[in-house]
């Protein structure tokens, strides 16, 4: 066994283990070291400068790259950009992903046009959360 913490461990307690088997993690290292298929997600927020808000998200989304041996760009998209000069940056994405917080209790509650569907030939996720407006 190699000199690690690991080793320095089953050895001071005498303990007889087999070598780990780590064939799963090569092939997930495998993955992702050499994807064959390449996805551009359009990630449409409005705080979307906060990367680190996206976080989980960001991970998600690596790792089910990983997962079907694809890597996963992430283009971050505001949407007030796309607001106001248009969809086109949209149409050349294979996935996008919006954000939408509805807030329950407001009688004209309207979705902004960033995040109504749009003519592509990609995929859109929306995430929605419910909010109570008191």
């Amino acid at each position: 066994m190699a000199c690690t913490s690991k080793a320095i461990v089953v050895e001071k307690f005498g303990l007889d283990l087999p070598e780990p088997d780590l064939s799963e993690w090569d092939r997930v290292v495998e993955a992702q070291l050499n994807p064959e298929n390449e996805v551009t997600i359009g990630m449409v927020g409005k705080y979307i400068e906060l990367v680190d808000a996206y976080k989980s998200l960001n991970e998600a989304l690596i790792h089910a790259g990983i997962s079907n041996r694809a890597k996963v760009n992430i283009l971050y998209l505001d949407a007030e950009d796309i607001e106001r000069d248009g969809t086109g940056v949209l149409e050349s994405l294979d996935a996008i992903w919006c954000q939408v917080v509805l807030v329950t209790g407001v009688r004209k509650a309207r979705l902004p046009r960033s995040v109504m569907p749009v003519r592509t030939r990609c995929h859109i996720w929306v995430s929605a959360w419910a909010c109570s407006w008191r």
